[in-house]
This record gives C-alpha cells, structure tokens and sequence, in this order.
C-alpha cells in the first residue's frame, strides 16, 4: 500500500512540548508521501499524542482513546496509533487495557514514526522495549525505550499553528528530581540543542512569516548547562533577538533556581524578549520546598521576585502552585495565599496534587482530602480572579502593541489579539473592534478601553 493512498491525522493532547513533537511526527510522515489530515475523527491513521504528567491528563489520554475506538469500530478511521508520554509510562501495560490500539511508540521513538505506521499497515509487528525487538505476541506493535531523541534545524515540521508563531524546543528531557514529578523517567535525561541550531530553525521561521517564537523545555533556564556546565539561556536570548523581523521572543517554563542576574538583564535591555517571565514555584512555604525538592527557600524566591520587578517596571510574572500537597496544613496553606495576595502575581495557575505512580511524593502518605483539595484550589483561584480583575482595571487607556490573531467566533465585530502580557493558549485575550485594514498575523496599536478578570476589549489606535 503506497502513502500516498493513507491519509494520516493527529490529535495532540497536553503541553506546547507536546504539539512540537505532533508536528515532527507529521512532519516525517508528509516527506514520506502521506497525506496529512487535521481531522483524526475521518481518516486511515489516526495518531493520538498523548500526555500522562498527572492524573487528570492521564485520564484525558484513556477518555481519547475511548472515543478513537468508538471511531474504528465505526469504520471512520482504520488504524489507531497511541505515542508519547502514556506509553513510555506503560510500555508493557496498555496492551491488556485496550486491544483496539494497533501501535504505541515512546517519547524516545519520533524519528521512527514512517517504519512504524508501515508496519501498522502490513501488521508485522514485533516489540521493540529498551533498545531489544522480540517478536510480540499481541496485536499491538510496541516502539518503547530510553529515550534519547533530540530534534535539529533539519527536521521536517508539519506546523499547526499559524505562520506568525511557532514554538520552538529548545531541549529535552530534565534533570530535576521534584519529588511529585515523572518528567525525567517519561522524557530522559536533559538534552540542550546546540545553540547553532536553535537559531537556525528560528531565523528559517522569520523568513517564513514567523512573528512571535515561543522557547519550551521541561526547564527552558537550564539550557545549555548539560553540554557545557553553564546556564546559557541567556546567551541564546542575546543571539535570538538580533535575527531582524522577530517581533517577540517568548521563553516559557524557568525554574527559579536557575533565574540568574544576567538572565534578567537580558530580558530588561532586549525590546525584542517579552517582559513576561514564566516561573513555576509550587509552594512557598519552607516544609513544602523542601519536601519537594525544589532547591529554593521561601526567602530566595520572595528575593528574586522582588529583584525582577524592581529591575523590570513592566513585567507580567506568570508562576503555578499545587495545592494539597503532603504535609500541606491549614497554616501553610495560608501562608501561600498570604503570599499570593502580597506579591499580585499578573498571572497564576493552580494544580491540585496527585501522587503519581513512580514519583518519590506517592510514597508520603496523602493527607489531604480531595474536597479540601478542591477547596483550597477555589480560594487560591478567587484570589487570584480578584488580582487579575483589578489589575486588568488598571490598564485601561493605555496602549499595546498587539498581535491580531484571527477573528472572534463567539463575539461578532471583534478580532482577538495578545499583548506581550499573554503567552498563547495559556492567558488572557484582548478583543479588538474590527477595522477595515486590519490584518490578521500583524501587530498594531491597541488602546484597552474595557476589561474583564482575565481578557480585555480595546481598539486599534
């Protein structure tokens, strides 16, 4: 059967991490002849990336699956392909839960994506777990392994987001041992790219159309520092904001240990670097750090955010908490909104803790109710909605620079667009009054004239 008689979607689930490697796993399938469908619910193949970081995407993945199998046996699709972190956390258990899939691959297995299908396709199927193939007795193929994959410059990329903004993984894998993640045994040891050809790929984007490039890794701060014992993200950022024609450069995910005085400098003399510094710091009280071995104190982290807003007027920090949490007590929750409600974080985002199988924390004992979990997230989110609204209320009259997006479904005379305050998928909107002129991709001069607790209305000037 030739690929150009197999049509092939994709259905992406969890982070911009994720999304990048949906596009690499198209991206090799189009050079090889297949005809690429955004539409997984009708088409031969349809490949679901999965995400399995916690419990609620965990159960996404399996809700997915479900539907995928409704599909099949429907006739709308042939194939089922199940890849990313899900089977790399189950490489020898799916089989038994759903024998409806007809191959699993690895986070480490990308590059192998063509031979796969194609042997999906022939069904000759064997096991391929830790670097060894036997032959597999199930109807599933399994690809699964230590996962040693780095994309280049040179890789091939079906993009599913628009022209004018692209994410950009700058490495793989993490080193950090936090004891309620299982980052480090679904995506490997820590892998910089080289600094060449990160900025290769991106100014081979600018010549594309790209606008805004988005920078993730599991720790984006951490780049560099596997190849070459020193924290070099802030030597990338340098180079990054001379390419001519980037608008905003976007690094998402910095751990706070790695947030260095010469880190900040750059985002404070580079125009081109949005004054938006994403920081998870998961708690802030000393027991709670400690327990999660996340390498900072409460003092430290209150230190550096005071030192990145007094050396950058305007930045919007961006940071999450967990909440119930071993060992969080009605006291040290409190201590965490008291210093939520003291530092007015610009934007937040709130988890509620799952002992996950394989992380160190699954071992403490769970000692807080799921309704007081859930509990403790609302007050933290009602804290937070608070801060946004009043913040949002503040900015009336001024002006942005604004990226036109595309056009509002929901709210008619309206585009939507994002300032440098609002990463994508993730923050708040700013709905512009349609214009004639206006230009989806483009930025243009937006003055906020009404707010909501997360999105703003304005026009262009």
């Amino acid at each position: 059967m030739s690929p150009n008689d197999i049509t092939i979607g994709i259905l992406s689930l969890g982070c911009p991490k994720n999304l990048v490697d949906s596009e690499i796993l198209l991206g090799y399938l189009e050079r090889e002849g297949f005809h690429i469908s955004l539409d997984v619910t009708n088409c031969d193949v349809a490949i679901l990336n999965t995400c399995a970081f916690i419990e609620d995407a965990y159960q996404e993945s399996l809700d997915m699956i479900h539907e995928l199998y409704e599909l099949k046996k429907e006739g709308k699709i042939k194939y089922i392909i199940v890849c990313g972190c899900l089977p790399q956390r189950y490489p020898q258990g799916l089989t038994e839960l759903m024998e409806a899939i007809d191959a699993y691959i690895g986070t480490g297995e990308i590059e192998n994506i063509v031979d796969i299908v194609k042997r999906t396709l022939e069904r000759n199927h064997c096991l391929v777990i830790g670097g060894h193939q036997t032959r597999n007795t199930s109807k599933a193929l399994y690809a699964v392994s230590v996962p040693k994959y780095l994309y280049s410059h040179q890789t091939p990329r079906y993009y599913l987001t628009p022209s004018f903004v692209k994410y950009v993984k700058v490495a793989e894998g993490c080193n950090h041992r936090c004891s309620f993640c299982i980052i480090p045994s679904l995506r490997g040891v820590y892998r910089s790219r080289s600094m060449d050809s990160v900025i290769k790929e991106v100014k081979q984007l600018v010549e594309e159309g790209l606008r805004e490039v988005v920078l993730v890794s599991q720790d984006t701060s951490y780049y560099g520092k596997d190849i070459s014992g020193r924290l070099e993200l802030a030597e990338l950022l340098n180079e990054l904001s001379e390419i001519n024609g980037l608008k905003w450069i976007r690094p998402l995910y910095l751990h706070p240990r790695n947030v260095t005085k010469e880190l900040i400098d750059v985002f404070k003399s580079r125009k081109n670097i949005c004054k938006y510094i994403d920081i998870p710091l998961q708690h802030i009280n000393n027991d709670i750090l400690k327990s999660m071995r996340r390498g900072v104190s409460k003092r430290e982290i209150v230190e550096l955010i005071n030192n990145i807003r007094c050396q950058i007027s305007e930045v919007i920090i961006r940071t999450s908490f967990i909440v119930g949490y071993p060992g969080e007590t009605y006291e040290r929750f409190n201590e965490l909104l008291d210093f939520v409600e003291e530092m007015t974080f610009e934007r937040l985002g709130v988890f509620l803790y799952s002992p996950e199988e394989g992380s160190s924390a699954s071992k403490l004992k769970d000692d807080v109710s799921e309704e007081v979990k859930k509990s403790r997230f609302q007050d933290l989110m009602l804290l937070q909605q608070k801060i946004s609204r009043e913040k949002n209320k503040n900015l009336k009259n001024s002006v942005f620079d604004t990226l036109i997006e595309g056009y509002n479904e929901d709210k008619s005379g309206y585009f939507i667009g994002r300032t440098y305050m609002d990463a994508p998928e993730v923050d708040g909107l700013v709905y512009v009054e349609k214009k004639d002129g206006i230009e989806i991709g483009e930025f243009y001069p937006v003055k906020i004239i009404d707010s909501y607790e997360y999105d703003l209305i304005g026009t262009v000037m």
